[in-house]
């Protein structure tokens, strides 16, 4: 199949890109971000196409702060993009077009549009992001990025027109359902992981073990942003419930002004890791004992998938993958959103329970069928051949 993926940035795009590309698919990337993002030992045989300029305006604005540009600039932004996108569809012969929400309604709207679109829906359905990140602003009494008003119509629209949408969890799945999408145009597609990058050897899963065992303070990771979408407003009372004699949190991403109020809070009970890649990301799961993702929202977490495979028990809410990727009582716990006290009071119990968890550290490994991303691209290529 000739298959179009339009992606502001980058995403899982590449990772997805390749494995379509390893099944004999003709594949061209439309992104704004540069072409050599998208370069790495491997990518040859996929065409990436860059609308560098727009990536360029795009990170100023995210520099600046989204959440204080005007509405009509950002969705100026978007269309700009997606016109973009577009164009250089119409100007192709492609069969089926993959589009992240937000910048696919210019193609769904050109008439005699060629091939189909797969929309792919990367959150929870744009009204329930909303509400929850709107909820969210009003708890922690500051003002973070949200959609607004005119990208909810706009994304609402490409719900409407797109042939199917794609989404990513269970959780995602079901606020749609919630919001009267009907069932027969969703498919989910769960994400997944690059196994051999993030699956431990013997070895360090054994260096886990006896380390936990050993009745040292526990290592307890999180990755992704340091927003308040992430749950930082509850991460810190998460931190300051456990203490820093019996735990050591490490935080692994961006961190955002809006976050800064609260973990500053707890500053000096946990540590702060700038973004990291490939073989300096894993090191940063090998050496962790436990898992913390108290997302308010995620259409995924792919960070979920990484720790799965590096065999780490997991603690997640509800409102992510977590549901669907952890074996409550076996190779993790889930919680619903902002119950922080249900984090504290599992963390403690690992503490205590130490063969318990060294169990649960084998248990996950054993299990560790973990989806790489050759399954997610068969997944993606029934889905179109199905219709």
């Amino acid at each position: 199949m000739r298959i179009a993926i339009g992606v502001p940035g980058r995403f899982h795009a590449l990772d997805l890109a390749e494995a379509l590309a390893a099944r004999r698919h003709a594949v061209t990337l439309l992104t704004d971000d540069p072409v050599w993002r998208f370069q790495r030992p491997g990518t040859g045989s996929v065409r990436t196409l860059s609308f560098w300029g727009h990536g360029l305006v795009a990170r100023l604005a995210d520099r600046v702060g989204r959440k204080n540009l005007p509405a009509g600039m950002v969705l100026r932004e978007a269309a700009a993009f997606g016109g973009w996108v577009a164009r250089r569809l119409n100007q192709a012969e492609w069969e089926v077009g993959h589009l992240w929400s937000g910048i696919a309604l210019e193609t769904l709207q050109r008439p005699g549009r060629r091939g189909r679109v797969l929309l792919m829906r990367g959150s929870a359905h744009i009204r329930a992001q909303e509400a929850l990140l709107q909820a969210e602003a009003r708890r922690a009494g500051v003002r973070i990025e949200r959609p607004g008003e005119g990208m909810v119509r706009r994304e609402e629209e490409e719900y409407r027109l797109s042939d199917r949408i794609c989404v990513l969890s269970s959780f995602a799945r079901d606020t749609f359902l919630e919001r009267g999408v009907d069932p027969a145009k969703l498919r989910l597609l769960p994400l997944g992981a690059d196994t051999s990058v993030f699956r431990l050897s013997s070895e360090e899963l054994e260096a886990r073990r006896r380390r936990i065992l050993a009745g040292a303070p526990l290592e307890v990771l999180f990755v992704g942003n340091l927003s308040l979408q992430k749950g930082m407003w509850d991460m810190a009372q998460i931190i300051r419930g456990c203490g820093p004699d019996r735990f050591r949190f490490r935080l692994v991403g961006a961190r955002l002004p809006e976050s800064r109020r609260c973990l500053g809070m707890v500053a000096g009970q946990w540590r702060w890791i700038p973004p990291q890649r490939g073989a300096a990301l894993r090191e940063q799961y090998v050496g962790a004992d436990l898992f913390l993702f108290p997302t308010i929202q995620d259409g995924f977490g792919l960070v979920l998938a990484q720790a799965r495979a590096a065999a780490l028990p997991i603690l997640a809410t509800v409102h992510c993958a977590g549901p669907d990727l952890v074996e409550s009582g076996r190779t993790g716990w889930t919680f619903p959103i902002r119950t922080p006290d249900r984090f504290i009071e599992q963390l403690h119990w690992c503490d205590r329970n130490r063969e318990a968890l060294a169990g649960m550290v084998e248990a996950s490994a054993e299990t560790n069928r973990q989806r790489d991303w050759a399954e997610v691209a068969a997944d993606f290529e029934a889905i179109c051949r199905a219709g």
